[in-house]
């Protein structure tokens, strides 16, 4: 039988690197879905800014009068 060598320093390099590689990846995409619902809660309350807006100027009285 022959032994078999464990992984050279090389080997171990590139394994710690491609794992540390994948952690940067995966927070990356989790930073890009939070954003994403970030934009869109800022986009939903704007909405509902402007709506309030509308209907509460719809409700007031005007701001002049025809009289006269």
């Amino acid at each position: 039988m022959t032994a078999v060598a464990g992984p050279n320093w090389a080997e171990q390099v590139t394994a710690v690197a491609t794992a540390v590689s994948a952690l940067g990846l995966l927070s990356a995409i989790g930073a890009v879905i939070f954003a994403g619902q970030q934009a869109r809660e800022a986009r939903t309350s704007r909405q509902a800014e402007m709506a309030a807006e509308f209907f509460r100027r719809w409700s007031e009285a005007p701001m002049s009068s025809r009289h006269g």
